[in-house]
């Protein structure tokens, strides 16, 4: 049933999954949870309709409008457990353990969505309960249902109330783009037999803005600009959808604003993209390394300006290479746009613009892989925020139609903490990796398939994502054991968290065979690693690309008129260690100038843009 890409043109382009925590094992093999129906949390019937066998009743989901002529179709029944992974999770009792099933039905429309719930006694053959789900139970896409069951006795109504039926559901829809196809598909199993590398990706672009001795906020063009100076194999970042559609990036839910003396929190989806971009909005916005108390947002953002004059060598490169070279792909298009685009990048300069992904897309490196997170709420920080949120189809479309018409050839995979999220990515496209986020169990939240190792390893193996990324505190005592386990089951393992910084925990885990290292200090890796420009890299996600594509000065990166024997006596690693903007920038029919070119005078700014 489930094809694995909903499309018109295959198996249905709506799909319906009806998702059902079971009862803790233990519980469901002693029959131990009396009042309701020990079968599972699915239904609960009333006390003269149960079974004396837990394990007596069956119950089956079947599309409620079938075909002329043909029988009802059968939901598919996936079914996956919480087993223990490592002899530290197996002295935990019994009870930790959970079973899930999901009811998977694929439909050419909505309409065809409803169905039908049948509760049989297994022993007998006997269907002692009936229930039906219409279309208007199904119309938000998804959130929980809730129907009555009704007795059947000797094959006649007798409409007595029996039970009662509660699921959560999420209708997986079509993604109708024109580049949704199977061309350029980078999604791939991790199998034995191929290069085993373990990739260097920075965090929120070339760390976050909190991490110790970082001065360029997280998740900007310069951030990301500094990770591939670092040779980063990928760079990690958060997006949201602001109240016009776009897709921005950025780490929270809410961006903090100054009024005054008054701190408030905007959630994204209350914001417009032109607000996010203005000079105004910017200077009012509470970078993450900034706080409020007692008056110091002054004093905060002053230290950040000083900071930010002693090491803006990248930003100051990308200033001058784009405002004073017209041939560059960035330049105003005309005299008329210079003041404004000079405007725009004296807020660029002061660090604290929103990057939409189509920026990220266009002004970075294309060799520099993207691990895109989609972040959304959980209810209880729905809650929390006050804010009403786009529903996940709508947020999960927005964010693939971006990435589509922007990609190209660059590497592109998607992570998640949401396990709906993490369905949709999977379902509504086929060409890039879907990994499923976990803390490993030092936060815990309400839905437990986000709360251990163990469940994210069974929920990604039985969704069919491609691996997991997981809190490196949480796997690092066991991780020989943990590493060969995901491998065995054909999922990649890549690990995030503060503990990455520590080179000996970073080492131990390349030993062990980590596929990736979400870190903040990426300059220091590559310091540590003795990373050059002409290093080979390989392409964990796709075969297609070449093994050996060079970073950051990628000879692909640069369209010449110079001969390719002039061109191949350019010192690229000192133009990369520069950040020179022909090394890092996509650039199309230009000319590649000598340093000695770029002008030394002084910026608006006070001080003198180094080379």
């Amino acid at each position: 049933v489930d094809s694995g890409w909903v499309h018109r043109g295959g198996s249905g382009a709506y799909q319906l999954r009806v998702d059902v925590p079971l009862l803790p094992i233990s519980h469901a093999e002693d029959g131990s949870n009396s009042g309701s129906s020990s079968f599972n949390s699915l239904i609960r019937l009333l006390p003269e309709f149960e079974p004396e066998s837990a394990g007596d009743l069956e119950i089956v989901l079947y599309e409620a409008r079938p075909a002329e002529n043909s029988s009802p179709k059968l939901f598919a029944c996936e079914k996956y457990q919480c087993s223990p992974l490592t002899p530290l999770v197996q002295q935990q009792p019994v009870s930790a353990m959970l079973e899930y099933v999901t009811y998977v039905m694929n439909s050419q429309s909505l309409d065809s969505l409803e169905f039908g719930i049948d509760v049989v006694r297994k022993s007998t053959g006997e269907v002692i309960a009936k229930g039906f789900v219409p279309i208007d139970c199904l119309e938000g896409l998804e959130g929980t249902i809730s129907v009555s069951l009704m007795s059947v006795a000797g094959g006649a109504r007798d409409f007595r109330l029996a039970g009662h039926f509660k699921a959560t559901y999420l209708v997986v829809t079509e993604l109708n783009h024109p580049d949704n196809t199977l061309c350029s598909i980078q999604r791939q199993n991790w199998r034995k037999g191929l290069e085993q590398v373990t990739l260097d990706i920075g965090h929120r672009g070339s760390g976050a803005s909190r991490a110790a001795g970082h001065s360029v906020r997280e998740n900007t063009l310069l951030s990301f600009q500094k990770a591939a100076l670092n040779h980063s194999d990928f760079i990690e970042f958060d997006v949201h959808l602001t109240s016009d559609n776009e897709v921005v990036v950025h780490h929270d839910f809410e961006v903090k604003i100054a009024l005054g003396s008054t701190e408030i929190k905007m959630a994204l989806p209350l914001i417009r993209s032109d607000q996010a971009r203005s000079k105004d909005f910017a200077e009012s916005m509470i970078t993450p390394s900034e706080h409020h108390k007692g008056g110091r947002i002054k004093q905060e953002r002053m230290k950040r300006e000083a900071t930010l004059k002693r090491t803006m060598t990248s930003g100051e490169d990308m200033y001058h290479d784009i405002f004073y070279k017209p041939t560059h792909s960035m330049s105003p298009a005309s005299p008329n746009d210079f003041a404004e685009e000079l405007n725009h990048m004296r807020v660029f300069l002061s660090d604290k613009t929103f990057t939409s992904l189509r920026q990220a897309f266009r002004s970075t490196p294309k060799w520099l892989g993207f691990n895109i997170e989609l972040k959304y709420p959980t209810d209880e920080e729905k809650i929390a925020m006050g804010t009403r949120f786009y529903s996940r189809n709508f947020f999960v479309d927005a964010v693939l139609s971006t990435v589509l018409e922007e990609f190209g050839q660059r590497n592109v995979i998607f992570s998640t903490f949401d396990p709906a999220c993490a369905e949709l990515l999977r379902l509504k496209q086929c060409k890039f990796s879907v990994f499923f986020l976990t803390c490993g169990g030092t936060k815990i939240f309400k839905d437990p398939r986000m709360n251990s190792v163990e469940a994210a390893l069974q929920f990604a193996k039985a969704t069919r994502l491609n691996g997991v990324v997981a809190e490196v505190s949480s796997i690092v005592e066991n991780l020989d054991a943990i590493v060969e386990n995901f491998h065995r089951r054909g999922l990649y393992l890549f690990t995030y968290g503060d503990m990455n910084n520590d080179m000996e925990v970073y080492s131990k885990q390349k030993l062990a065979g980590i596929d990736a290292i979400i870190m903040d200090d990426i300059a220091r890796v590559s310091k540590a690693t003795n990373k050059q420009a002409a290093n080979t890299r390989a392409s964990l996600l796709s075969p297609k690309f070449s093994k050996n594509f060079r970073t950051p000065s990628s000879l692909a990166e640069l369209c010449v008129s110079p001969s390719v024997n002039e061109l191949q006596k350019l010192d690229l690693n000192r133009m990369a260690s520069t950040l020179n903007i022909a090394a890092l920038s996509p650039i199309e029919n230009r000319t590649l100038l000598d340093t000695e070119d770029l002008e030394t005078t002084d910026s608006e700014f006070g001080f003198p843009l180094n080379r």
